[in-house]
């Protein structure tokens, strides 16, 4: 029913950890794991070993293009993006799935929270540069009990996509190397009157690593994606 593709960046040890949450779910069907680079073999659970396929690339790839690339070997109705760094205690695919019942949803996402139980700002409204300096001026958390239907995207560390959906956007912006992917593909959703929906009654823990604000390539990656995001939506380069 559900094929999950995961993107390895020498995190073959978050993997494993998240590979164990996934063996407990009958919904997954098919787990695609990339090597984007090379690096020591990930250790399959013995349950899942039969459903998993290895995708070694020979050059590195953007997020977008890895995850259009598993998408290739997607043969179940349901397409998930996840990040190596998602934990998953109780299983939200029933649910999730329920959500994309309705024709008019492309996406639906769980609620994310961070180690420390706090709700993440995983559902969004266009990232505005006002928009964002008002995120970066506020510090504090989001009350879980103010969470509203006031959003536009969806932040991809955890996504599931309808596959024909996915078929139909053409997957994600492959112009986009790192970052922001998943705001473009939620506004490209927004624009065809789709709809893309928080499933705010599960949850998951998203163990950030928050490269774009240690690292001084990603920091550049992120900025570059943001200009470009800019550019096709708010002066409307295409």
């Amino acid at each position: 029913m559900v094929t999950v593709s995961i993107v390895s960046h020498n995190q073959g040890d978050m993997i494993a950890y998240l590979l164990s949450d996934l063996e407990r779910f009958p919904e997954v069907e098919k787990v695609i794991i990339t090597y984007n680079k090379p690096e020591q073999e990930i250790t399959i659970p013995s349950k899942l070993q039969p459903i998993v396929k290895i995708v070694r690339n020979t050059s590195e790839k953007g997020f977008g293009a890895n995850h259009n690339s598993a998408f290739e070997y997607c043969n179940t109705p349901y397409f998930c993006i996840l990040n190596p760094d998602i934990r998953i205690e109780n299983n939200p695919f029933p649910e999730l799935l329920s959500t994309l019942k309705d024709a008019a949803t492309f996406v639906a996402a769980p609620l994310i929270l961070n180690a420390q139980g706090g709700v993440e700002d995983s559902f969004r409204k266009f990232p505005t540069p006002w928009r964002l300096l008002k995120r970066k001026l506020n510090k504090g958390g989001l009350d879980q009990n103010k969470i509203n239907t006031n959003y536009q995207w969806l932040a991809g560390m955890f996504l599931l996509f309808n596959a024909d959906k996915y078929k139909q956007l053409k997957g994600f912006d492959e112009g986009f190397y790192m970052y922001c992917e998943d705001v473009d593909i939620c506004m490209r959703i927004n624009q065809l009157g789709g709809l893309v929906k928080l499933t705010s009654g599960i949850s998951v823990v998203h163990n950030a690593q928050r490269m774009s604000r240690k690292n001084i390539q990603h920091i550049l990656w992120h900025m570059q994606s943001m200009m470009r995001l800019w550019r096709k939506y708010l002066f409307k380069e295409n």
